[in-house]
């Protein structure tokens, strides 16, 4: 099942950058975590408007899946990933230098409950008969969520687990399946929630919260010299003001 959902996702970036190209273009390949999807998909127009030679080809997934894809040596200039975890395993590649990774936001968690969810506080994720959706542990927002529920008590997080419909690829996807009155609730990013529909937000008990950070890096390669310059857009006045009209947490 891995190996298929590697071998799918790698698909979808070929396809997906073949369909991006444009004459006279250089493109810029830039894989950023499923959250990051809004800003950063404002932010490749603004790139793009500055620098008229240049399309900006996102794609956007988990982190794990992203990281996945660029030891597979997948067509990528930029990495943003959610947790510095998935940073990691992407630096293993030998593409990216540890030393240009970069912190350039932050998140918070949150839980969103369906509309006609029954859910109406934090302890009711551990009342039987309650359908919790999470990411996957490997994902960056379900290693997450799984410390966020640990924070209340271990005997919490045993409960609420039991209650687990289903482990998704990507936080997008959680959210979705609350949207679609699938799951009673799941645990996503607060940004999530800002572009969600039909939901209500459940507040974290005081001392439980969880925050979570966002990492960036240009790839070695061709198109470093514009990797670089897409990061310095990130971190510039600019792109930081449009992650945080998004909901994000910057400097």
């Amino acid at each position: 099942m891995k190996r298929l959902l590697a071998w799918v996702l790698a698909v979808s970036l070929c396809l997906f950058g073949c369909q991006a190209s444009k004459p006279g273009k250089t493109d810029l390949y830039v894989l950023a975590a499923a959250s990051l999807k809004e800003s950063f998909t404002d932010i490749g127009t603004q790139f793009e408007k500055e620098h008229p030679n240049i399309q900006v080809v996102p794609v956007f997934a988990g982190s794990q899946d992203l990281a996945l894809q660029i030891k597979q040596q997948a067509p990528c200039d930029v990495f943003a990933s959610a947790d510095l975890r998935q940073m990691k395993v992407a630096e293993s590649s030998f593409r990216i230098n540890a030393a240009n990774v970069i912190q350039f936001a932050q998140n918070q968690l949150a839980v969103a409950a369906s509309a006609h969810s029954k859910v109406k506080t934090f302890q009711d994720l551990a009342k039987p008969g309650v359908k919790v959706v999470l990411a996957d542990s490997k994902v960056p927002a379900g290693a997450y969520g799984l410390l966020l529920l640990a924070k209340v008590s271990p005997q919490f997080q045993t409960a609420v687990l039991k209650n687990v419909a289903s482990y998704e690829t990507d936080v997008r996807s959680v959210l979705t399946k609350v949207e679609l009155g699938e799951a009673d609730c799941g645990i996503v990013y607060e940004t999530d929630e800002r572009v969600a529909k039909g939901i209500r937000e459940i507040a974290v008990p005081a001392g439980a919260e969880v925050g979570s950070q966002y990492y960036i890096a240009a790839l070695q390669g061709p198109n470093i010299a514009l990797a670089k310059q897409f990061v310095s857009f990130v971190m510039s006045e600019k792109g930081q003001k449009t992650l945080e009209d998004r909901g994000f947490k910057v400097r």
